[in-house]
């Protein structure tokens, strides 16, 4: 089962300043592929590029290092969208992964309005080029997920489509990717108003890591000053280890 390593985990946090939780995402899953291993399985996902893999794959690969990382069981708060009470969760990430796990990122065409369109669903990779915000992104998102657009034997850009062609894609994306969506059926404890949250899973590892990292980083403080050590080493433990000689030291 992959893990995040002690030193992965502290480069995730220092090369993801100021970047977009999908480009952070894609990065930590290039750098655990790369960690693969010759004998895994062949139907394992890493080692391989998850560049292209759909928004569902990503989402599966991240919960799962998650799961095996930090433990099965995600702990997560949200606001009542009616009242503002804080409703706590306890997500268990197995069968997050189970409702992540979205189409193969196959072509898709689109016949509209006398245009024929060829595009894919958003990949890994699609998303972590994103970096504007705000309507721009969706454009931008858009224009790299159309891979072709012609009209009339004429060739023509994602920019250029009418509004209703347009709209016509979209929908074929978004039905071919719906499975892609996490999802939370969610209860007030106090006013009992239910309503449905999506969950970012990029955001939501992300967010987690960070703080891993900051405890890890206040563990190789701790023995470095102590015992002398260098990061390298008190990195190359077991976390075990490192406890160990934490406690041994109170």
């Amino acid at each position: 089962m992959r893990t995040v390593a002690a030193d992965t985990l502290l480069s995730h946090w220092e090369n993801g300043r100021g970047r977009t939780p999908a480009a952070r995402a894609l990065d930590l899953l290039v750098a655990v592929s790369r960690d693969a291993s010759s004998d895994e399985p062949p139907w394992s996902v890493w080692g391989r590029d998850p560049g292209p893999w759909t928004v569902g794959h990503r989402d599966a690969a991240l919960l799962s290092l998650r799961a095996s990382t930090l433990g099965p069981t995600l702990d997560a708060v949200a606001a009542c969208p009616a009242c503002g009470e804080p409703a706590e969760l306890e997500l268990d990430a197995a069968d997050l992964v189970e409702r992540a796990e979205g189409p193969v990122a196959t072509p898709l065409t689109v016949r509209a309005g006398g245009h024929v369109v060829r595009c894919h669903v958003p990949t890994a990779a699609d998303l972590a080029a994103v970096t504007s915000t705000g309507p721009e992104s969706v454009d931008d998102l858009f224009t790299t997920c159309v891979e072709s657009a012609t009209t009339a034997g004429r060739t023509v850009t994602a920019k250029d489509l009418p509004l209703r062609v347009r709209a016509a894609v979209e929908s074929a994306l978004e039905q071919a990717g719906a499975d892609a969506e996490t999802t939370l059926s969610l209860s007030c404890p106090g006013c009992d108003h239910r309503w449905v949250a999506a969950l970012d899973p990029a955001a939501f590892v992300c967010a987690e890591l960070d703080r891993e990292a900051f405890a890890l980083a206040r563990e190789v403080r701790a023995l470095a000053m102590t015992y002398g050590w260098s990061e390298r080493d008190i990195l190359a433990m077991r976390p075990s280890r490192r406890r160990l000689y934490l406690e041994a030291d109170r």
